[in-house]
């Protein structure tokens, strides 16, 4: 590109930035990565408050809290630096955020909006969409029929009280004399799932919400109907209103009249040896035990294996010489395959209707528990505000938006592509009243925004819907034309962060248009116009680790036997080399002109699986600064597991495996010549063996024993997080004996496990033995933050490292592909929906209907490493 194109690029860009900026005007931008989203939305929020919109009329919605600390962090210090500037600083900035020169008004209004937005009640508020339905549900409880003052239960928490929700429903099902509903529901699911799939599929069902909201039980009977649920399946799996499973079973069986199967049979007996087979399968369907056996005879009959039908059900010389028994066949093979089909909708129905059942019993309990401690969870955050603001809870959303019409004149959503649909409802319900012919009073316009880029939506699986991003534009554009208020579509393309052969690797491989499929929505090309150009950059592609075969050795000699390494470690050990390499060398970073270092380097994995271990392992064996996993269980650290250890024998010093634990623990510092001076020849537990070695006078064993003596004295008083505080920070220092054996990184996982600790005794009767039990069954991950990891390299997945950027970026995990299994056995029919609501605000919930034996295989998008 040219130095003229790209300066007339650049004008056109900034030109389109201007018009994405207009506080009178609203507008939806559709921005590639590294074009500015996050300068475009910073400059909107000064142009509004520039405008003289007020501080608390502005809502802006981040995906993160992350993204919201960094909004505010750039808006105010752009209006602390327009406080203090010079005169001719400030109108320099002014004018390049407008466009055009700064008139006195807006000169002294902008040396005002600090103090403004700090002394403002409320103030600016820019928050994740959680924080703000919380707000909104706290202000309007009665309304949204929550509890006042209620809680919002962490991931974990919500965890444990669906887990026992489950629990207790799958006690009272499998109870023979207990809900016999719930007990045939419970045997028709298992009867389907095999192995993990049954905690799967129902999983999978609990998951959906809205739809169970949507499908929820009539109780006027006093026993739980889902008659319209069946209703509406029936109509979409085309189900004959009023017909059983057992009356499809029963004509399938009657198919074949008695005299008709005779000579069929009799036929094909005298026939080949096909004929013959295809005879023993008809003299199964003839002597069938029942219906069903009877069915599934047929079917072997009538179809192949894979379950297709069959050419031709004799040969050609037996069908020449019977060919009335062949006419008669074939229509009824025609006959059973309409039957047949019709009993495989029926079969889905029930296992369908049976998981349904369960799901509503557990949901039904785990609300009940949220209820008992005045509780919501994320989920409830967004559907309880969605429901108020759209009409849903009595009609009392006037009232809301009347109270709201007052505080709130303009919405931007930031990483609108992240945004789900019950999202898009609370930011649809928020703006119902926006382009009304009443639109303009009070504070003046009203404006809707949203940025985003359907390709870089990579949170599907938390519900985030892309093509939304298009759809909801188009409707809030139609609303806006039609009482004339100004609407702005704008691209942005112009990319400000990568080097050109970054960007050009990216359009090559997405210029192939099967590459693209659900990529865009809009069918539109995929272009990426670089701004650095003539920057330096570089794209390299390795050849991939193969599997090796291990070299077979003596049967007699193992130990001479050396596993092959796998292909993720010596992938890992190829890119901790190279990195090793550069460092060492000192290898210029040519687009900064310096050399590289460890924090330039960003490892990008798809999941935390074997590779990131692998990587981290390999990164610290050759004494590279590596900031460690983004994310961790926290019941899998090694100083976790030390301190629950504590807490067993604390408990129960007689279990030898945690007292042997505990004392090579940090905590501790015995090594194994220490335990093989009194372990091996004890007659009874380790602990009595110890106590014994101190009273003998072996001075190291004397201190540990009198260590775990004083936890034990200490634990009988304390409660768990009073009783870890004094172990780790107190005299013992026991917090700095484990970060000085296991490294930094064990820090975040302690001060997770105290955050616990605390969060039990505020929660519970204070109980080591309970709190230990909490730890055992939670799955609590830490999330570390990397964004500012120092001087390190940084191993993260794709969707942790989402808005970070680095110079050097390694994507080891390229060759690895789903296995294209079925997950969780729940599949869309997405033709079977209902509509809820009125108006332009029409609710969507998508039917989904289980098919576990029947669910299709997804086709692989990638191979698989070789």
């Amino acid at each position: 590109m040219s130095r003229p194109d790209l300066k007339s690029l650049l004008a056109e860009t900034t030109a389109a930035q201007n018009r994405a900026a207009n506080p009178r005007a609203s507008a939806w931008v559709s921005a590639n990565a590294g074009t500015g989203k996050t300068h475009v939305l910073t400059s909107r929020v000064l142009r509004l408050l520039l405008d003289g919109t007020k501080p608390q009329h502005i809502l802006c919605l981040t995906f993160t809290k992350a993204a919201a600390t960094e909004m505010s962090t750039r808006v105010f210090k752009r209006l602390a630096e327009w406080a203090s500037a010079p005169d001719e600083k400030l109108q320099r900035a002014l004018d390049e955020l407008l466009g055009r020169s700064p008139n006195a008004d807006e000169i002294e209004q902008a040396r005002q909006l600090f103090a403004l937005a700090i002394e403002t009640p409320g103030g600016l508020k820019v928050q994740t969409i959680h924080a703000f339905c919380e707000r909104l549900l706290q202000r309007f409880p009665l309304e949204a029929s929550v509890p006042p003052g209620f809680t919002v239960l962490d991931d974990a928490h919500a965890r444990t009280l669906l887990r026992e929700a489950t629990d207790a429903t799958l006690r009272r099902a499998s109870e023979a004399r207990g809900d016999r509903q719930l007990n045939a529901a419970l045997q028709m699911i298992v009867a389907h799932a095999a192995d993990d799939r049954f905690d799967q599929m129902l999983g999978a069902m609990i998951a959906k919400r809205e739809w169970l909201d949507a499908a929820r039980p009539d109780l006027s009977s006093g026993v739980a109907s889902f008659a319209d649920a069946e209703a509406r399946c029936r109509s979409v799996l085309g189900i004959r209103k009023g017909i059983s499973l057992d009356d499809v079973l029963a004509a399938i069986a009657a198919l074949l009249p008695d005299d008709i199967c005779s000579r069929a049979i009799t036929a094909l007996s005298g026939g080949s040896a096909n004929d013959v087979k295809a005879a023993d399968r008809l003299k199964s369907a003839a002597n069938g035990a029942d219906d069903a056996t009877a069915t599934a005879a047929l079917g072997a009959f009538f179809l192949t294996s894979e379950g297709e039908p069959r050419k031709s059900l004799m040969t050609k010389k037996t069908a020449t010489q019977h060919p009335d028994l062949d006419a008669a066949l074939i229509t009824a093979q025609n006959r059973f395959i309409a039957l047949d089909e019709e009993r495989r909708a029926l079969e889905t129905l029930e296992i369908s209707l049976a998981l349904l059942r369960l799901a509503d019993d557990v949901r039904t309990g785990y609300a009940a528990e949220k209820a008992r401690r005045a509780a919501l969870d994320y989920d409830d955050l967004i559907t309880k505000a969605a429901a108020l603001l759209s009409g849903d809870t009595g009609g009392v959303p006037q009232w809301v938006h009347f109270k709201l019409d007052g505080g709130l004149s303009h919405i931007l959503v930031d990483e609108a592509q992240d945004t789900s649909p019950m999202q898009w409802r609370v930011v649809a319900g928020l703006a119902a009243d926006f382009f009304s012919d009443a639109a303009g009073h009070g504070d003046g316009v009203r404006t809707v925004f949203a940025v985003g880029d359907e390709k870089q939506s990579i949170y599907g699986f938390q519900g985030a819907a892309p093509h939304m991003l298009a759809e909801v534009g188009k409707r809030f554009a139609e609303d806006a034309r039609a009482v004339e208020h100004p609407w702005h579509n704008v691209p942005l393309t112009l990319s400000f962060r990568s080097a050109p052969p970054v960007l050009a690797a990216v359009d090559a491989v997405f210029a192939d248009p099967a590459h693209t499929p659900g990529l865009t929505f809009s069918g539109d090309a995929i272009r990426h116009q670089p701004h650095r150009e003539g920057h330096a950059g570089l794209v390299e592609i390795w050849e991939p680790e193969a599997p090796t075969e291990a070299v077979d050795t003596d049967a007699f000699m193992p130990l001479d036997e050396r596993p092959a390494a796998s292909p993720a470690t010596r992938l890992a050990g190829r890119i901790a080399d190279q990195i090793r390499h550069w460092l060492d060398t000192g290898e210029r970073l040519e687009s900064q002109d310096r050399p590289i270092e460890a924090g330039d380097i960003l490892i990008l994995v798809r999941r935390r699986g074997l590779l990131a271990p692998a990587l981290i392992a390999a990164l610290k064996q050759r004494g590279i600064p590596v900031s460690g996993a983004d994310r961790m269980a926290l019941e899998q650290q090694i100083a976790i597991q030390d301190l629950m250890a504590v807490a067993a024998v604390v408990l129960l010093p007689e279990d030898d495996l945690a007292l042997a634990s505990v004392l090579k623990s940090p905590l501790i510092g015995l090594g194994d010549d220490d335990l093989l001076r009194f372990a091996p020849q004890r007659k009874g537990s380790l602990w009595s063996a110890l106590l014994a070695a101190a009273d003998a006078g072996d001075a190291r064993l004397a201190a540990a024993a009198e260590i775990i003596k004083q936890w034990r004295r200490s634990a009988y008083f304390r409660p768990p997080f009073e009783f870890y505080a004094e172990l780790l920070d107190g005299s013992e220092g026991g917090r700095a004996k484990l970060i000085a054996r296991l490294g930094p990184e064990a820090a975040d996982a302690i001060d997770e496990f105290m955050n616990l600790a605390l969060r039990y005794d505020e929660a519970e009767p204070p109980s080591l033995q309970g709190f230990l039990d909490l730890l055992g069954q939670s799955r609590r991950e830490i999330k570390r933050d990397l964004e500012h990891g120092g001087n390190q390299v940084r191993v993260m997945t794709v969707h942790g490292a989402k808005g970070l950027e680095a110079p050097i970026v390694f994507l080891p995990d390229t060759c690895s592909t789903d296995t294209g299994a079925a997950r969780g056995g729940i599949v869309e029919l997405t033709d079977a929906i209902s509509r809820a609501g009125s108006g332009s605000h029409r609710r969507w919930h998508r039917i989904r209907w289980s098919a576990p034996s029947e669910l299709p295989a997804r086709p692989a998008a990638r191979r698989a490493r070789r």
